[in-house]
């Protein structure tokens, strides 16, 4: 081959062994990039460092890979996202204003059926947003039933909540009960106190056992005891209360 000749491979294939970089048999000496039509560098490896670097059209790094360790690390915008095939549904990174006004780093997964870049808080299983997970319970109570029609306070059905560690929760009252008849009523007492929780009541006329939740309540401060209260509006029939929980939601 004359010096003017031109040699054409066909094995142009990179490949990387250890820190060292190879096209076909011949080994890369130097950092080893590649540009678009603009001329801008858009992969670049370092076989010194061991790092493959890949950026976007201003020069900003999108994810580097550290052969060395096997770390990933994306750029000041970088994400990595996984798709159930439908949807994305897992976000790792960067989402502008993703985690709350100029928050835009963190980490949220979507419920099944939404993707996770348009997904409402309602629509998220988990985020770094959220204090808590979306929704917990404190469970308490065992079966009892009443034809009192003033509210009858349950102190063997009662729980201690500081609520104090809920700042980001909605809380709301949840029982599994029924009436034999007419209108029965829940609703929490603030045994510490001795006052009724603001908002907690919730009524059922179903005469078979049924979940029902009061709308949010007006959450005590501190670490109070709750103790369930019930009643019936007609003193003919008896209403039940099998079970009940103090659920706590972040909105």
């Amino acid at each position: 081959m004359t010096s003017t000749e031109e040699q054409i491979r066909k094995d142009t294939m990179e490949r990387v062994l250890g820190n060292k970089s190879f096209v076909g048999d011949q080994e890369i000496v130097g950092i080893f990039t590649v540009k678009d039509n603009s001329d801008n560098i858009i992969f670049e490896f370092n076989p010194t460092t061991g790092l493959f670097t890949t950026y976007d059209t201003n020069g900003n790094i999108v994810w580097q890979v550290n052969t060395s360790t096997g770390i990933i690390v994306t750029g000041t915008k970088g994400a990595l996202k996984v798709n159930d095939g439908a949807n994305d549904r897992v976000l790792i990174g960067y989402q502008l204003n993703g985690f709350g006004v100029s928050k835009n780093y963190g980490i949220k997964v979507s419920r099944e059926g939404y993707d996770v870049d348009t997904a409402t808080d309602a629509q998220l299983i988990m985020s770094s947003k959220f204090t808590m997970p979306r929704e917990n319970n404190i469970s308490f109570g065992v079966w009892s039933y009443t034809n009192a029609t003033s509210y009858e306070v349950l102190y063997n059905n009662a729980c201690k909540i500081d609520f104090d560690d809920w700042p980001d929760s909605s809380c709301y009252l949840e029982v599994t009960g029924k009436t034999g008849g007419g209108t029965g009523s829940y609703s929490l007492r603030n045994v510490t106190d001795g006052s009724d929780v603001e908002g907690s009541e919730v009524t059922t006329t179903s005469t078979t056992a049924t979940v029902f939740r009061s709308g949010a309540f007006t959450k005590p401060s501190g670490s109070k005891q709750l103790a369930l209260q019930y009643k019936v509006s007609n003193a003919s029939y008896y209403t039940d209360a099998y079970s009940c929980r103090v659920v706590m939601r972040y909105v």
